[in-house]
C-alpha cells in the first residue's frame, strides 16, 4: 500500500512538472507572464467617434468625413493647426451626428466649391447663415485637406495602416497658410524631414510663424494653392 501511494504521488508530481514546462497553446496565450495576448495578437484601434480626441501626444488626430465617402485623417495635429481649424485645443470634440439632414444636404455643395473661402465666407451661404453645427460639419472636410490630411477609402482601411511600420521613404508633408494668400508646402520623406530638421515646425506659435519655418527648411510657396500637386483641394 505504501509503495502504491508513493507511486501515485510521484506520477502526480511528474504530471504537474510537465504541465509547467510544456503549457498548452491556450495556456501560453492567456496565463504565461512572458507572453501577453496584446503582444501575440495586435488589436486594431476602436471605431472613430471623435473629430478630435487627445491621447498621449505629441499632437492629436483630426478626422473629417467628406460627402464623397471615406475619411480624412490629419495626424500629429498641433495647437496652431487646431486654431486654424477652429477646434478646441483642450477638449475632445465629438463626431457630428449623421442624422443631421441639413448637414447632409448642404455638405456636397460646400465640399465641391471651386474656390477656397475663409470660414467667415463659408458661414454665409446663398444669403442665409448656417447653424454653427452645420457649418462645422461642412467646413472641416474642406479645411482639413488644406493641412495635408490623408484620405482613406474607409475607416477599416485606415485602421489596418496602424499595423504597418513606418519606413524612411514614407511621405512627410507640412502646410502653412499665410494671411496674404497662397500656401507654403514642405513635401518630403520621413528621412528627408529628419535631415532638414523639420521637427522645428512644431515649435511655431502661430500660422504666420509656421509659414516662415516651412520656408526656412526648404518648403515651396504656391501663389495659387491649386497649383500644389500634394494637396487634395476641392
Amino acid at each position: 500500500m505504501i509503495i502504491l501511494y508513493l507511486f501515485v504521488s510521484a506520477a502526480l508530481a511528474l504530471s504537474a512538472w510537465h504541465a509547467l514546462l510544456h503549457p498548452t497553446a491556450q495556456g501560453a496565450m492567456t496565463n504565461s507572464p512572458l507572453i501577453s495576448s496584446e503582444e501575440s495578437s495586435p488589436e486594431l484601434p476602436p471605431s472613430i467617434d471623435f473629430r478630435v480626441s487627445f491621447g498621449s501626444g505629441p499632437g492629436t488626430e483630426v478626422t473629417g468625413w467628406p460627402s464623397k465617402g471615406g475619411i480624412y485623417i490629419l495626424t500629429s495635429c498641433l495647437g496652431v493647426e487646431l486654431d486654424f481649424l477652429e477646434l478646441d485645443r483642450f477638449r475632445d470634440t465629438e463626431r457630428p451626428s449623421t442624422s443631421d439632414a441639413d448637414s447632409r444636404s448642404d455638405e456636397e455643395a460646400h465640399c465641391n466649391r471651386s474656390e477656397f473661402q475663409s470660414p467667415q465666407q463659408l458661414f454665409k451661404y446663398q444669403g442665409t447663415y448656417l447653424s454653427l453645427l452645420k457649418w462645422q460639419v461642412l467646413i472641416l472636410a474642406i479645411i482639413v485637406r488644406q493641412l495635408g490630411a490623408t484620405w482613406w477609402d474607409s475607416e477599416h482601411e485606415y485602421n489596418l495602416s496602424w499595423l504597418a511600420y513606418s519606413k524612411p521613404t514614407d511621405s512627410f508633408i507640412r502646410v502653412g497658410w499665410p494671411a496674404r494668400g497662397g500656401v507654403w508646402v514642405l513635401k518630403t520623406t520621413l528621412e528627408g524631414a529628419s535631415q532638414k530638421g523639420a521637427a522645428m515646425i512644431q515649435n511655431a506659435y502661430s500660422m504666420e510663424e509656421r509659414c516662415r519655418v516651412i520656408e526656412q527648411v526648404g518648403g515651396i510657396f504656391y501663389a495659387n494653392p491649386k497649383d500644389c500637386p500634394d494637396l487634395d483641394l476641392p
